[in-house]
């Protein structure tokens, strides 16, 4: 929606608007991967430590942990 109405003036800023501006920062540029590789092998180690983390409590019930 444009925030001018046909004649030129402003329109009233909504209130939820007004809120997000006060609290988030000014827009900056995204940070990014320096190369494919680093991102995947950080990809592959988050998805290798999740699968032990989901693993360990099936090992410890297996193995009498408590």
């Amino acid at each position: 929606m444009s925030e001018e109405v046909a004649s030129g003036a402003p329109t009233k800023e909504r209130w939820s608007t007004k809120l997000v501006k006060s609290i988030m920062p000014e827009h900056k540029e995204k940070e990014r991967w320096n190369s494919r590789l680093g991102f995947i092998l950080a990809s592959m180690g988050a998805a290798i430590g999740f699968g032990n983390v989901w693993r360990f409590p099936q090992l410890a019930y297996q193995y009498g942990g408590g």
